[in-house]
């Protein structure tokens, strides 16, 4: 999985640099000006239309993958189904589900593209707002009626809402609900300590610690919900792109990770996301949201170093992030104590524990992460390759980690669509139920990063953006006149 997503994230930065590529790309750039144009003439409806029924299609693949799973599920009760495979599903009886799910995603990814290149060609009239404002809606609506999950991390959510923070941070949980424990025992064997932050128990003691295992379910999925919107709206105030607007409001990735699965990234996400929009405005809102993502998720809170790129002063930008990253640390010791700390640490053990190779290029990975995120912060000057791996600075590696991108894509706004528009692919070649780490996924992560840069490569700004406040101003106007 890691070395997937390492070739990903090198090609995808800089492919332009060691592939020789410039003429084919020059080549495709001189016919993309007559293809946008066909494509600014097309109805702006299509494209999150055709988002919405791919996204369906998906949710219904994952649905059949559950009934062709001959697993029993621990409980005939459970408000919702999940797929549980211990092998991927890329072989045998699941191979035609797996292939079809590949495909649906490949053209998701691909419309989006497309949804880029067509509301950045043409403003939109307010009737097209008000289309795109149903597209939403009928996303979340589309989600919140999914009955099969991918992953069962909301119910071990529930179970912690149930338990409350100090015992969640324990080892030796017992866990009263039945159906809680049935999942539980067939996904971990014993629910394993909590890494999240104190500020998530907090959250999520209030939105799930109820008394019926549906409606806790539900509420997670709505506080999602709610976190969508509010993204978008404060995207909406920054007056961010419509075009990036459009990719991150029509993103199927997202409804499927974040309000089907409700995986509990997005909250910090969307508070980094808005602490860098807003960064020129208040930036003590940007040292509240990078904190308030740290105590959530902690790996964050070093990604969370990229709210602040856009401080001209390297003495002020550095007070402010080595300040921010010790009030987490102070503020995570002093409300989770020791048991934070030691599970923690029992996450990291767990972690390099299971495959000796994988732990050493995690490792890898992570360093450089952390030394061209600490780069760039120094200097303002630009993310090498590198700063991509920013979703393996978690003990463990998902494929909802990629929104931890966004706000390193948000923070050098060239990067919104390269990086947004993936998202479908990178995630399903991440997955561990459709996919596998076998050679395959690695010609089609080469393929992907690619055709990426090939979409993409005019989109570039200079390679020091971020080296001045005229080179923002130069991207943001660029933007806003798209």
């Amino acid at each position: 999985m890691y070395l997937k997503f390492v070739l990903f994230s090198v090609v995808l930065e800089r492919a332009m640099r060691f592939i020789p590529l410039g003429r084919f790309v020059r080549g495709f750039a001189s016919r993309r000006a007559a293809f946008e144009h066909r494509i600014a003439a097309s109805p702006f409806w299509i494209f999150p239309l055709a988002l919405l029924g791919l996204s369906d299609v998906v949710m219904r693949l994952v649905a059949h993958a559950r009934a062709l799973d001959a697993t029993p599920l621990p409980a005939s009760n459970l408000p919702l189904a999940f797929v549980y495979v211990r092998d991927p599903l890329w072989r045998d009886a699941y191979a035609h589900v797996a292939t079809l799910v590949f495909l649906a995603v490949c053209a998701q990814s691909l419309m989006l593209a497309l949804t880029y290149m067509r509301v950045r060609a043409r403003p939109l009239a307010p009737i097209d707002l008000a289309i795109g404002g149903l597209a939403v809606v009928a996303f979340l609506a589309d989600a919140l009626g999914a009955r099969v999950l991918e992953s069962t991390d909301m119910y071990s959510y529930v179970a912690n809402a149930h338990l409350g923070m100090a015992r969640s941070y324990g080892t030796a949980i017992t866990i009263d609900d039945p159906a809680l424990r049935a999942v539980t025992t067939l996904t971990w064997g014993t629910l394993p300590p909590s890494p999240y932050g104190p500020l998530w128990h907090v959250y999520n003691r209030a939105i799930a610690d109820v008394a019926t295992l549906g409606d806790a379910l539900l509420r997670l999925r709505l506080a999602n919900v709610c976190a969508i919107l509010a993204l978008i709206a404060g995207l909406l105030a920054a007056r961010v792109s419509h075009a990036a607007i459009a990719i991150v409001a029509f993103n199927p990735y997202l409804y499927a990770q974040f309000v089907v699965n409700g995986h509990n990234d997005l909250l910090p996400v969307v508070a980094l996301v808005l602490g860098i929009v807003f960064v020129r405005r208040s930036i003590w809102l940007t040292v509240i949201a990078t904190i308030a993502a740290g105590l959530v998720k902690l790996p964050l809170a070093f990604v969370g170093l990229a709210t602040f790129l856009a401080i001209r002063s390297a003495r002020t930008r550095i007070a402010l992030g080595i300040g921010t990253l010790a009030a987490i640390v102070g503020m995570s010791l002093g409300v989770g104590g020791r048991a934070y700390v030691a599970a923690l640490t029992f996450a990291s053990q767990k972690a390099t524990g299971t495959a000796t190779g994988d732990g050493v290029l995690h490792a890898v990975v992570v360093a450089l992460a952390l030394g061209s995120l600490a780069f760039a912060f120094a200097t303002r000057r630009r993310y090498w390759p590198a700063a991509l791996g920013v979703p393996t600075l978690g003990a463990f590696f998902y494929p909802w980690y990629l929104l931890w991108l966004v706000p390193l894509a948000f923070a050098r706004r060239d990067a919104v669509a390269p990086i947004v528009v993936g998202f479908p692919v990178v995630g399903l070649l991440l997955s561990d139920v459709f996919f596998t780490t076998r050679l395959e996924g690695i010609i089609a992560y080469a393929i992907l990063a690619v055709a990426t840069v090939v979409i993409f490569e005019s989109e570039a700004s200079a390679t020091n953006a971020l080296a001045s406040d005229d080179g923002m101003q130069e991207i943001r106007r660029a933007e806003l006149l798209a």
